[in-house]
């Protein structure tokens, strides 16, 4: 039947599937990695730095030796348990939670934007040494997100896990800027030292992530990147069955209307929705009402 097909299936939109849930990835590659980097990668020997995390982190060295890729692969990489522990826990409560409220693609501009700006707003002010690791850039680019897209939506959390405290979005929004800022200049920006905490990726992670809520508002949305296969050569029975609206269709001859909608629902299946006549669309339009009967 019409509602019985996976691509008629999702949040409600004819054609809109269900969004992948990337985050659920992210949280076992970044737990895995911390795993495997711990208890199988030797190390070099020198000051206590592995081989590999050149090949991971996001670093000066780097940067320079291009190895483009860590400019996104240093947030699957974290220093020590309390930092992956609470790296997990923000992509889990916040990340999740705004990738749900988002538009596939744009929640994966949103990931890739937030751990560049991340890391290049923090290679700019730190070229001394050091590497850059972890995904914080991208819970704060949520975190910015999703305080701008609810700014008055009440929020209840267990503070130290144990006192509940309620708070609108915008007031948290301006106390974690507040405190980024503050330490940024202090410690990175004034006496220009190499902090355990990146703050300047921290800002860079929330920079990004304003900037993508004041994109989708104002409906401009991201280009979308998709691997297309070439076209396939169809033969003249298949390409007849992609177009019923050669067929009159006789809406009171259940079986004659059942054959064209799931004629139409081929070339949705084909080519996609976008792909539909407007007398196609009138059909199915249509034939929702009779055939749920």
């Amino acid at each position: 039947m019409l509602y019985d097909r996976s691509y008629m299936k999702g949040s409600g939109n004819l054609g809109v599937s269900t969004l992948t849930d990337f985050i659920k990835y992210l949280l076992v590659v970044s737990f895995i990695l911390f795993f495997l980097i711990g208890l199988i990668m030797p190390s070099n020997g020198k000051a206590g730095i592995p081989d590999y995390v050149r090949f991971i982190a996001f670093s000066h060295d780097g940067a320079t030796s291009l190895y483009f890729w860590t400019i996104l692969s240093y947030g699957l990489m974290h220093d020590g348990i309390l930092h992956l522990f609470a790296n997990l826990l923000g992509l889990h409560f916040i990340t999740r939670q705004v990738e749900s409220d988002m538009d596939k693609n744009d929640f994966r501009w949103l990931v890739v934007l937030t751990l560049i700006f991340g890391a290049v707003i923090w290679l700019i002010f730190n070229q001394q040494g050091g590497s850059l690791v972890g995904a914080s850039a991208l819970v704060l680019g949520s975190l910015s997100y999703f305080c701008l897209r609810k700014p008055d939506q009440p929020i209840t959390f267990l503070l130290f896990f144990v006192l509940p405290v309620t708070l609108r979005p915008k007031i948290i929004l301006l106390a974690v800027l507040g405190y980024e800022v503050y330490y940024f200049i202090s410690s990175e920006l004034i006496h220009s030292q190499i902090s355990n905490v990146a703050h300047s990726a921290h800002l860079g992670g929330m920079l990004a992530g304003a900037f993508c809520f004041y994109k989708v508002k104002r409906g401009n949305g991201f280009p979308c990147f998709r691997f297309v296969s070439p076209p396939r050569v169809q033969s003249n029975v298949q390409k007849r069955r992609l177009k019923p609206n050669e067929f009159t269709v006789d809406f009171a001859n259940q079986e004659k209307l059942q054959k064209a909608v799931d004629e139409i629902l081929d070339k949705i299946n084909e080519r996609g929705f976008g792909s539909l006549t407007a007398k196609e669309k009138k059909i199915l339009d249509k034939a929702k009402g009779l055939l749920r009967k």
